[in-house]
């Protein structure tokens, strides 16, 4: 099943991805099915994103509001990733304010089907934790997809595995080096400062599990239990996927959380 037959996507949307391990891929499967169906996509960031990926020959350099808007105003359906800066010793693009994207969001959505956003930075791990200026949620997204990388289920809690490992801890209760386990993703849920932070209530937000492949079913269902039974979380739906699985993408759905 593919990413673009769960998510409500049909007509079009601001999408953005926050959490750790796949977002970047996960950007990329949603833009190459788009692009398959014929819409229209625009890709962004809000944060860092590297240059070494497929499309990185469609990076635009927009230096100011002025450029941005000017771009946007003449390039309209042209598929791009637009960034504000590159960093060169890092191999990565630095993003445009949301700002941007909330004030012109009517000019957008008239000249892209869909525009999606990578508003979040994880340095390559599969879980993290959020600074008090994390997530960069445009405000004017529809669609939220929080992505937790399951290959981090049995790791230890440190900086090897988790982004922010101490502050992980602190939300979760999970010490420093102690096995990270289902209890620990359920309270990073929970918690107001945790994966779910920044997410207004009028917008569709969906739980992915990426590396589907890595854990064992009784991980996945401790976890959808858990979810269920918690007052704490609100979610449209949890979808269970390998995003590097390009044909396959998603191996299951929940949409009765």
């Amino acid at each position: 099943m593919k990413l673009t037959n769960v998510l409500p996507l049909r007509g079009g949307g601001i999408l953005s991805l926050v959490g750790a391990g796949g977002k970047t891929t996960t950007l990329l499967t949603l833009a190459e099915e788009l692009l398959a169906a014929g819409s229209k996509v625009l890709i962004t960031t809000t944060t860092k994103l590297s240059t070494d990926m497929q499309y990185n020959n469609k990076i635009i350099l927009v230096r100011d509001e002025h450029e941005f808007f000017q771009w946007i105003s003449q390039n309209q359906g042209t598929l791009a990733i637009l960034a504000n800066n590159v960093i060169i010793e890092e191999k990565k693009i630095v993003g445009i304010p949301p700002l941007w994207l909330e004030k012109y969001e009517k000019l957008l959505r008239e000249g892209w089907q869909t525009i999606l956003v990578e508003a979040d930075g994880s340095r390559g791990k599969s879980l993290k934790a959020n600074l008090d200026h994390e997530p960069q949620i445009p405000g004017c997204s529809d669609i939220i997809l929080v992505i937790i990388g399951m290959d981090i289920l049995g790791k230890p809690l440190n900086h090897q595995f988790a982004h922010r490992a101490e502050l992980i801890s602190r939300i979760s209760g999970t010490r420093i080096n102690d096995i990270i386990d289902t209890f620990t993703i359920i309270k990073l849920l929970e918690d107001s400062a945790g994966l779910l932070k920044g997410i207004a209530k009028n917008q569709h937000c969906f739980l992915l599990l990426n590396k589907w492949d890595v854990n064992h079913s009784e991980h996945y269902d401790q976890l959808f239990e858990l979810i269920a039974e918690s007052k704490n979380i609100s979610l449209d739906g949890i979808i269970v996927t390998q995003v590097e699985d390009k044909n396959h993408p998603v191996k299951k759905v929940i949409l009765d959380v």
